[in-house]
């Protein structure tokens, strides 16, 4: 069941429904820090995730541009904070394709990762306990990547800790209403999801009842940041890569040889391999330099 907030009616139904399931369900504000101090069995698909998003802003670094419409008129979009109708439209088609809805959540990753630096998140990462004791992030299942890959150890998430086995944080109060209220008040478009709450049938992720608190997307920014990608990272190009991929997977995200060829550059360090913890320094790349290192390799832009 869906609640659009949009009078005072739909925030009296969502907290009805709240204190209906807050004692068994138990919503509480942890940590992402307090997170990563579990047992990995609970979060290690955190742990692996955003290398792949990370792959394909590599791999589909050369697709059709981003941000296709007249660039006045996208600007003004990011100003208004929405995009123009037909952008839409055509970010729809276009996101159906897998390899560009892949670049896509790179690029929101990278977004989300340098919008918390400079300003915050204007909606927490929420989370639940499964059946089987793992955590599902979902809205929003795209900020569990950014918060490990920028090592968000301070940021707040909503955490439905209803795992029957037993409470992952057992002397984490349980909220209160307002105060789960107050966290998604920013002035966007909002509505509220029940899961496992009404009787139609409605998938429901967490091992009891839980409410998906939906706030309205920036995307206008999100295709900036990809257009961005291409431009000014990868120059349109898939990047070439100076050592060796340590398995089959990464191969396809870089250039085949090394003729003259105006990309970014990545040079492996000594005794270094690209893998998946490489793949994540994808996401820090600064957009202005055009050289820049961390541990296993360094980047150098040829164009």
């Amino acid at each position: 069941m869906l609640i659009h907030l949009k009078e005072p009616e739909h925030y009296l139904q969502v907290e009805k429904i709240f204190n209906d399931i807050r004692k068994e369900s138990k919503p509480k504000i942890v940590t992402w820090k307090q997170i990563t101090e579990l047992p990995t069995t609970h979060w290690k698909s955190t742990k692996v995730g955003g290398a792949g998003y990370a792959q394909a802003l590599m791999q589909f670094a050369n697709s059709e541009p981003w941000s296709p419409m007249g660039q006045e008129e996208y600007m003004q979009s990011i100003k208004d904070g929405k995009q123009p109708f037909a952008l839409s439209q055509d970010m729809r088609v276009r996101l159906e394709n897998s390899g560009d809805n892949r670049f896509f959540h790179g690029a929101k990753c990278r977004w989300l990762i340098d919008e918390w630096k400079e300003n915050g998140w204007y909606s927490y990462p929420q989370a639940c306990v499964t059946k089987r004791g793992t955590l599902w992030f979902h809205p929003g299942a795209i900020r569990q990547y950014a918060l490990a890959v920028g090592e968000m150890y301070e940021q707040e998430i909503v955490l439905w800790d209803c795992w029957d086995s037993k409470e992952l944080f057992p002397d984490t109060p349980i909220l209160e209403f307002p105060e789960y209220r107050n966290i998604f008040s920013v002035k966007r478009n909002q509505w509220v999801d029940t899961k496992g709450y009404d009787s139609e049938g409605m998938q429901h992720f967490g091992a009891k009842p839980i409410l998906e608190w939906h706030v309205d997307e920036d995307r206008p920014n999100f295709y900036l940041t990809a257009r961005r990608y291409q431009e000014e990272i990868f120059n349109y190009k898939k990047p070439k890569l100076y050592g060796d991929p340590d398995t089959y997977e990464y191969v396809e995200c870089f250039a085949e040889g090394h003729k003259h060829y105006e990309c970014l550059e990545i040079h492996m360090k000594h005794g270094k391999t690209f893998g998946r913890n490489q793949a994540n320094q994808i996401f820090k790349i600064p957009f202005e330099d055009k050289e820049w290192e961390c541990d296993d390799f360094f980047i150098r832009k040829t164009f």
